[in-house]
């Protein structure tokens, strides 16, 4: 069912009231009949990233009396065919609108995505944009200017300067460059970067990756990676060679957040604000079924560095979202 009402789409954005609660590959919230039903889409739930995106879409969705929320997901990023059936299904079923987190499977949906608009579905975008299909709206993370912030704290860690390595995932990925590029943006001139490496987001393949920095370079003095995933290999890398150097992350993984919080080997990590990202698509998605004006971008804010210092609150702030204790803000 769709409503004409348009208030403001801008309200509430300060915090989300309710809790997040835990759900399974396809598990609604909300009862169906006159609602407004929402299929938010995911590549995986075996990655966390994408579990804490869907516990804030869920936070988000006890906001709402009148909405039906799925939380589904395909088989993997980047296999787009199990993405492309839960698509149709969800058109045939007459879902108001689908928010998808396509991953790598992007321009694959297209064609779906496309249909499920001449359909009257209502079609929300999270995370990397799909440029083949247009989306009635975009929620985006600008990652630049936040990486942007990881170089500037390498820097003010090695204000005498000095070589380090930066270690990627999957180099061809947009996002991958944003964060790359904003990290490099970031960086003193006294700090040179004398490595460069594609770990794929696989952190036995960033182990060998730091292991041949550190044997190729041995004055290196710090070391980038734009992944969390893969920054477990280079602090076992650092670990085995009992080396000591400047680790920054990306992400901001639980298992990441307690080796920053302990001092043990990675010194920050840029937060990915999955949480908030998942209530903005669930928001956006319900604001543009019940025919609210909403912009075409919906921009994420973005959360300060993650360090020792706040590491530990951080955690904490994950650990409660996940268990219903609290909600995720929308601003950062």
């Amino acid at each position: 069912m769709r409503f004409t009402k348009v208030p403001a789409f801008a309200a509430g954005l300060a915090l989300l009231a309710g809790a997040a609660a835990g759900c399974a590959s396809e598990n609604a919230t909300g009862t169906a009949g006159d609602q407004i039903k929402v299929l938010y889409l995911l590549p995986t739930l075996s990655d966390e990233a994408y579990t804490r995106e869907q516990a804030g879409a869920k936070a988000q969705a006890k906001q709402y009396k009148n909405l039906a929320l799925t939380v589904d997901s395909g088989t993997g990023r980047q296999d787009a065919t199990a993405f492309i059936a839960k698509i149709q299904n969800a058109v045939t079923r007459k879902y108001d609108a689908i928010a998808v987190d396509a991953g790598g499977n992007g321009p694959q949906l297209a064609p779906a995505l496309e249909a499920a608009r001449k359909a009257g579905v209502k079609v929300v975008t999270v995370g990397q944009p799909i440029a083949q299909a247009r989306a009635d709206s975009h929620v985006q993370f600008d990652q630049s200017p936040a990486y942007t912030d990881a170089g500037r704290f390498m820097s003010a860690q090695l204000p005498s300067g000095g070589d380090i390595g930066i270690i990627t995932c999957v180099a061809s990925n947009a996002d991958s460059q944003a964060r790359v590029n904003g990290f490099k943006a970031g960086l003193a001139p006294n700090i040179k970067v004398v490595a460069f490496a594609d770990a794929q987001c696989e952190p036995a393949k960033a182990r060998t990756i730091s292991e041949n920095m550190l044997t190729a370079h041995a004055g290196l003095r710090g070391v980038f990676n734009s992944t969390d995933i893969a920054t477990i290999g280079t602090i076992e890398a650092l670990r085995a060679a009992g080396k000591d150097l400047v680790v920054i992350g990306g992400d901001g993984q639980t298992a990441n957040l307690r080796h920053i919080a302990g001092g043990n080997v990675q010194d920050g990590a840029v937060r990915y604000p999955s949480e908030t990202i998942g209530a903005l698509g669930v928001k956006t998605a319900h604001a543009l079924a019940s025919g609210e004006t909403v912009p075409r971008e919906v921009a994420v804010p973005r959360f300060p560095l993650i360090t020792k210092e706040n590491a530990a609150a951080v955690l904490a702030q994950i650990k409660a979202i996940e268990s219903g204790a609290q909600a995720p803000t929308l601003n950062g």
